[in-house]
């Protein structure tokens, strides 16, 4: 089947085609898009093509590496769509090819007497039961997954096409995602005559997934190879059976950033929102606000003193430099006096902090300048009119904003809506969490002690974090190095918004950890990060439960947590922040720079020099790694762009051993 490309302006080297008016192109600096979809997607498989330079033979149904090159495809998007369409112009030997593919899809027939791409997107489009539908064509038996998930974390409300974009600046509109909003721009192009996919874009929004995106999705961009001729089928052959996963069945990491698994995470937790509740004030520490909360009354409601002293009229004293003005006091003002009496001309009242000014008054003269005689008040110089009185409102005005949605609900913040006459907020509440050690060596931490079995001390440090971190509720137990084990424990853990479990996530013949996730249901966001530490480490979800596994040594333990789990609990507790970013400083001594694209987290100290922070390093590899955790005041996050004094972004360590606090 041909593929038809387009060219856009690569708006960073310079070079390349026109881009079209609807595409919005992103470069590096620039925000991404979301990184999972928002809308609930279809996916259609475009197998409508004569397959003549391949003698007609029905090529969905030739073989790759011992399956169909239809089930090769339909395997690449099972799991991940709302339904799965084939579009066919003729049922034929399609007609029982779903099934025998062992995974499901609807038949759809392109009825339109023309035969192309674009009459497939069309018919694709014009039978899917959701907004948007990822096409693709039939002949990518290589399709990777991961190239998949990528451009569905890309997708949003107002995306008409998302589409990748290769290294040599052409798009690939036959691996990419369509809205039902392009079918009238599509047919009248084709009463026109013009079978080109592209021809459109200029008139729909167009978003491109990025090339470091592509290539973090699929490296070799092996998507893309197609079966047009036997001499293509033999190269695809080829290709299969050099990627096929070793012996033990592991499949091959496919390591991403450690902003894009930011990225992932937050676009599942805001897919899934953590349930909130209407709860009494003091029942919201520690919690996030759920829903815009305003002051229901100004505060305070009346102008009132804002010291103790006498409250009278300004007018009685405005020469009283020149002749003393001599007021009677008659009676005193409590903050718990409902209604103050008026107050007479010559008359003023004793007033404590927090009274209402009394009918016929407007000032307060404080006590430390009040001249005093039996009942009788002297003021020798002029009060001015609103002096030390707080007007109505000077603290929080009717209807002022006082928390939105997704920020911390503070003592501070609880006290003004107490005091503005709100008495309950919505909050999200905190995730259950459930935090599971796995290894045969470990021990329980109330187990007796045994001379071949260590503490499980992963469980205080994740647990520990994850409470100072306001999450109180944490479940912890060891699990033994076990798939069937393992995968029981995760099945019992269905009541909980997070896991995170330590050990277990290598490629080894005794790391079962992935596969016991399979088999309790969970479906992988990303599998390893090109971080040190950190290659090793996956995330993976079952319906609203975000499952985090880190490696099971303390230095990778405590290194992710705060590079990954701890971020990702302000978007578990309902926070509506973006990514958190790191904090810049300079390193005193040169780290290590990792290898070509990859980061390195170093531990270091930090002190403040000027209007910047100073990092040292914690290089001594003679000293105690748990030293070097004691110590740790922040994270370097160092890459190999990096170059002599260059400022690196650091992780601030929230507490340390000694107290203190840096965020």
């Amino acid at each position: 089947m041909a593929r038809p490309e387009v060219r856009i302006f690569d708006c960073k080297s310079g070079v390349g085609g026109v881009a079209a008016k609807g595409v919005t192109a992103y470069s590096a600096g620039m925000n991404k898009p979301p990184a999972r979809p928002p809308v609930p997607c279809t996916a259609a498989v475009i197998a409508g093509g004569a397959a003549v330079r391949m003698g007609g033979a029905v090529k969905t149904l030739l073989d790759v590496g011992g399956r169909t090159i239809l089930e090769r495809v339909l395997e690449a998007l099972a799991g991940r769509f709302r339904e799965v369409l084939l579009v066919v112009k003729e049922p034929g030997p399609f007609a029982a090819e779903p099934n025998r593919a062992r995974h499901s899809c609807r038949l759809v027939l392109d009825r339109l007497p023309d035969r192309s791409s674009l009459t497939g997107v069309h018919a694709a489009l014009a039978a899917a039961t959701t907004e948007h539908v990822f096409v693709t064509a039939c002949d990518t038996p290589l399709l990777r997954p991961e190239l998949v998930a990528a451009l569905l974390a890309h997708v949003t409300p107002e995306s008409d096409v998302v589409l990748p974009q290769k290294p040599d600046g052409y798009f690939e509109p036959l691996c990419a995602v369509y809205s039902r909003r392009c079918l009238p721009f599509i047919e009248a192009q084709l009463a026109a005559g013009d079978y080109k996919i592209i021809r459109f874009f200029d008139r729909v929004n167009v978003r491109p997934l990025p090339v470091a995106d592509l290539l973090a999705a699929d490296p070799e961009l092996v998507s893309f190879l197609n079966a047009n001729t036997p001499d293509e089928l033999r190269v695809l052959r080829e290709t299969a059976a050099r990627l096929r996963p070793p012996r033990g069945g592991h499949v091959p990491l496919q390591r991403i950033s450690r902003d894009q698994a930011l990225e992932r995470i937050r676009a599942h937790v805001r897919d899934h929102a953590p349930a909130a509740a209407l709860l009494p004030l003091d029942q919201c520490h520690g919690l996030v606000c759920a829903k815009d909360l305003f002051a229901l009354h100004a505060t305070p409601s009346e102008a009132c003193s804002s010291v103790d002293g006498y409250v009278l009229s300004s007018a009685a004293t405005h020469d009283a430099a020149q002749h003393p003005a001599r007021l009677r006091i008659s009676g005193e003002i409590r903050p718990s006096t409902r209604e103050p009496l008026p107050l007479a001309t010559g008359v003023a009242a004793r007033i404590l902090t927090g009274g209402r000014l009394p009918e016929g008054t407007d000032c307060v003269l404080p006590d430390e300048e009040a001249v005093v005689h039996g009942d009788q008040l002297t003021i020798a110089a002029e009060v001015r009119q609103n002096a030390h009185v707080r007007p109505a409102g000077s603290d929080l005005k009717a209807g002022t904003r006082i928390v939105r949605r997704g920020e911390d609900l503070s003592p501070q913040v609880l006290a003004a809506l107490a005091v503005s006459g709100v008495a309950r907020a919505q909050a999200f509440l905190p995730p259950r969490m459930r935090v599971l050690a796995i290894g045969n060596e470990l021990a329980p931490l109330d187990a007796e002690a045994q001379p071949w079995r260590i503490p499980a001390d992963n469980l205080l440090h994740v647990s520990g974090l994850l409470r100072l971190r306001g999450v109180p509720q944490v479940e912890a137990a060891v699990v033994a190095n076990d798939l069937e084990g393992i995968a029981a424990e995760l099945d019992a853990s269905q009541d909980f918004q997070c896991i995170v479990t330590t050990g277990g996530t290598g490629p080894g013949d005794r790391d079962f950890l992935f596969a016991a996730c399979e088999r309790a249901g969970f479906q992988p966001l990303f599998r390893g990060l090109t971080l040190t530490p950190g290659k090793s480490v996956f995330a993976a979800t079952r319906d609203q439960t975000l499952l985090f596994a880190l490696p099971g040594t303390p230095w990778a333990v405590f290194a992710l947590m705060h590079t990954l789990v701890l971020p990702s609990m302000c978007w578990l507790r309902g926070r509506t922040l973006p990514v958190p970013t790191p904090v810049l400083a300079r390193p005193l001594t040169p780290p290590p720079a990792p290898r070509q694209d990859w980061e390195r987290l170093i531990p270091c100290t930090v002190t403040g020099h000027g209007a910047e922070l100073h990092a040292q390093p914690l290089l001594d590899r003679n000293a105690e790694n748990r030293l070097d955790m004691l110590a740790a005041q922040g994270l370097l996050i160092v890459s190999a762009q990096a170059e002599g004094n260059d400022l690196l972004p650091l992780i601030p360590i929230w507490e340390n051993r000694r107290g203190q606090r840096l965020v």
